[in-house]
């Protein structure tokens, strides 16, 4: 039966045309088979696979600039699940917390390229600048809000440059939550405004990060530190055992140099 299903879908794939929004109606129609039930989500990044097997060179232009290091599979099944908690987190977000940092209630509305989950390929309809819009517009204060959430590792985070800078070019706020242990576990966050991300990017050192798909970025960690009765964050032997084993993070800076860490 599963076979059977893969054959009908790559009889699809080999039809697609690049030079049309064909792809990306594909990927919708394959995040509908999901969501309903027809298909799993390991069959799901399967035929992403398939898709990047039967078109690499469409893929590599379409797809690149956020595959980083992974699959085309992975990434599609990142991209489902992180909107599905992200959604979750911005909603909590919003109603407990944003009013301590705007002084109203607010509302939030997605004006990101697409919160549903789906894989969205480059296409004329799709530039890279649509890809790095903030996700969340703030009402009635008028304020554009970018999640995150530090899904490679717990209390450490790292943002790519080109990113930053396109944030501070909207004067968008940039949230971050931080999970420890399960990603369906968030303990805090940071805020972070325009001004305070044009500090950390002159501040920081810049390099080429793998997580990232080795493209400039700049890295911090949170700490250990206790937060509303429980204690959260890397301790400083653990960040020394990172650096020791992990050049990756030998540049990585506090992040509460920067920003402070409210608790989720």
């Amino acid at each position: 039966m599963m076979q059977t299903k893969i054959q009908f879908l790559e009889v699809e794939i080999r039809k697609l045309n690049w030079n049309t929004e064909q792809p990306n109606e594909f990927s919708g129609k394959l995040l509908k088979m999901l969501k309903s039930g027809l298909i799993s989500l390991n069959f799901y990044k399967k035929i992403f696979n398939i898709i990047q097997e039967i078109w690499p060179k469409e893929v590599k232009v379409a797809a690149s600039y956020r595959m980083d290091y992974r699959s085309l599979g992975q990434m599609a099944g990142d991209f489902y699940e992180q909107a599905v908690r992200e959604r979750k987190y911005a909603k909590y977000w919003i109603k407990t917390h944003s009013k301590k940092h705007f002084g109203v209630n607010v509302k939030g509305s997605c004006v990101g390229i697409d919160d549903s989950g789906k894989l969205i390929f480059e296409t004329p309809a799709y530039t890279r600048e649509d890809f790095k819009h903030p996700d969340y517009i703030l009402s009635p204060i008028n304020r554009l809000l970018e999640l995150k959430s530090n899904d490679v590792c717990s209390f450490k985070a790292t943002y790519k440059v080109t990113d930053i800078r396109h944030y501070v070019k909207c004067n968008a706020y940039m949230l971050t939550i931080f999970h420890e242990g399960s990603k369906d576990n968030p303990v805090c966050y940071t805020l972070i405004s325009p001004n305070v991300m044009k500090d950390m990017l002159s501040k920081s050192k810049i390099e080429d990060r793998k997580e990232m798909g080795w493209k400039p970025s700049i890295q911090f960690y949170v700490i250990r530190k206790k937060i509303g009765g429980n204690t959260i964050g890397l301790s400083e032997n653990k960040i020394k055992d990172m650096r020791t084993s992990n050049s990756i993070i030998k540049k990585a800076l506090n992040l509460e140099s920067f920003a402070k860490i409210y608790k989720y």
